[in-house]
């Protein structure tokens, strides 16, 4: 898991800093720096929370993809131990089960499917949610 944060956090921080930079060339940052306002105000304050939806849709994206492909290294046999619950585990060992008890061999494939899609679906309701909170209605 260490590995996957590793392995995704380059390309996060280029995510964040690109929009950060994006908002800080927009006029309601150069209002405040003309007020006089901290960096570490205007960051905070005010390009902060214009980022806080992307940030939040990212890390359920990157949930969604950490989950698969965590599923996927156990499968491979790369993965958790013998012993330890986990989805691509008992896909791999109920593999010899599929046309003697199929539901035994799709559940774990079904479950992985139906969590990634649900976190992805949660990231864009709060992508939503959040990006719409200072917009008039």
């Amino acid at each position: 898991m260490e590995l996957l944060i590793l392995l995704t956090a380059p390309y996060d921080t280029r995510i964040v800093r690109g929009a950060t930079l994006e908002q800080r060339a927009l006029p309601y940052v150069e209002a405040a720096r003309t007020l006089g306002l901290s960096s570490k105000r205007i960051m905070v304050r005010h390009i902060w929370p214009n980022v806080l939806p992307l940030v939040v849709a990212n890390t359920f994206l990157n949930f969604a993809f950490s989950l698969v492909t965590l599923s996927a290294l156990s499968f491979l046999g790369l993965g958790v131990g013998p012993g330890t619950p986990d989805w691509g585990r008992m896909l791999a060992e109920s593999q010899t089960l599929l046309f003697d008890n199929p539901a035994a061999a799709l559940a774990p494939g079904g479950m992985i499917v139906i969590t990634a899609a649900s976190m992805n679906l949660i990231g864009d309701w709060l992508y939503e949610r959040l990006s719409d909170r200072g917009r008039a209605r």
